[in-house]
């Protein structure tokens, strides 16, 4: 595995991009704080990509797109996204996107519950880790926790 300058990851014959622009700003912008009373995120985009999967978050709007044969996607407020891991038999995990029911839950945890988002991708358990470094990126971002 090597880290190139522009921060892409590149893992065996995978690729996992996570480029950067976001940078958390010292001021509001303007009008953009109205309903959240929160410090705004000035993004221009940060995108992860892996096999069949781009996430990307772009001013704030987080935004997931699979290549299958079902087209679907979720988009959300970066500070409204959930995603909960299930470990699977086979050397499979689920990740369930969704929307938080409270600003300060984690962005990222593990779950045994039935209970799915409304989105859901099986990666490879060997790939949970570069999930899970994005989404502490963006845990980062959105000032809120990730669980261990």
């Amino acid at each position: 595995m090597r880290v190139h300058d522009d921060r892409e990851l590149v893992s065996g014959d995978s690729v996992s991009c996570l480029r950067e622009t976001c940078e958390r700003r010292s001021g509001p912008i303007e009008g953009s704080d109205i309903f959240t009373g929160m410090e705004p995120l000035a993004c221009d985009h940060k995108v992860f990509e892996h096999d069949r999967v781009h996430m990307r978050v772009d001013h704030g709007i987080f935004e997931l797109f699979r290549r299958n044969r079902i087209i679907g996607s979720y988009r959300a407020p970066l500070n409204w996204l959930k995603v909960r891991a299930e470990a699977r038999r086979g050397g499979l995990t689920r990740l369930h996107f969704g929307n938080v029911e409270e600003l300060d839950e984690p962005i990222y945890a593990s779950t045994t519950s039935s209970r799915h988002g409304l989105v859901t991708v099986e990666i490879q358990t060997t790939d949970e880790p570069l999930y899970r470094a994005f989404f502490t990126e963006l845990a980062h971002l959105s000032d809120r926790p990730i669980a261990s």
